[in-house]
């Protein structure tokens, strides 16, 4: 069980990765605040995830 869980941590991360940065890239095409912010806590997120997994 604990691998399927870390398993699913890792997948997490990885798709975490480009929605983050798209996040970013159209937050800040848009200039919309808010956008970019949520796009850098997801690769926030998805860097803490894939570091501290396997």
């Amino acid at each position: 069980m604990e691998t399927l869980w870390v398993d699913w941590l890792f997948f997490a991360g990885v798709i975490l990765l480009p929605v983050g940065t798209g996040m970013m890239l159209v937050g800040g095409y848009t200039r919309t605040f808010r956008a970019v912010l949520v796009g850098a806590g997801c690769l926030m997120v998805a860097a803490i995830v894939l570091l501290a997994g396997p």
